[in-house]
């Protein structure tokens, strides 16, 4: 008898893409926001290298970008400090030709397995993983999310309102809080 195997769902070991000329490299350790303002508008890609990227703050995405990672390896955290909730937001209210890809959004408050074991007590670190929000309907055009995993989220794993063209490819969305909106 043959067997069906389910298609493993969300980042890979390693990238599913080839990177183009020209992208913009960040090493765990560097801004990635810093990174993303100097190619705005460009449809430069930003990669974010395999390792674990504390971010500050919440990242704001600009329009005509893409964030990659290097797949399984590459883990986004607002540091467990941040006041902020979400890890990544839009930029402006019409955000255009974006997509993010091949890495994981980290929601609880540690790497260590079951930091977010309380998460559902005191009100322990409300954090989610991406929330894009335009004024207007179809404010939002093109937006692609492709071998993701978004995981451990208090808040939403991923929510866009106002969109229009958008594709969610091969991803996982597990432990949040209302995991897709």
């Amino acid at each position: 008898s043959s067997r069906s195997l389910a298609y493993p769902l969300g980042a890979t070991a390693k990238p599913t893409y080839q990177a183009p000329q020209g992208s913009i490299y960040v090493a765990p350790g560097e801004s990635l926001q810093a990174a993303l303002d100097r190619s705005a508008g460009t449809g430069f890609w930003v990669i974010a290298r395999a390792g674990v990227h504390i971010l500050p703050s919440t990242l704001r995405l600009p329009s005509d970008i893409t964030l990659a990672g290097e797949g399984l390896g590459t883990i986004l955290q607002l540091d467990p400090n941040a006041t902020d909730r979400e890890a990544i937001k839009n930029a402006e209210s019409d955000l255009r030709n974006i997509t993010i890809r091949d890495l994981v959004i980290e929601s609880a408050l540690g790497l260590e397995p079951f930091a977010n074991s309380r998460r559902s007590f005191n009100n322990i670190g409300r954090r989610g993983g991406i929330v894009f929000v335009s004024d207007s309907i179809d404010g939002m055009a093109h937006i692609k999310i492709q071998n993701v995993n978004i995981q451990n989220g208090v808040h939403h794993g991923l929510s866009i309102c106002g969109p229009s063209e958008i594709e969610i490819l091969n991803c996982n969305f597990s432990e949040n809080g209302a995991t897709m909106v």
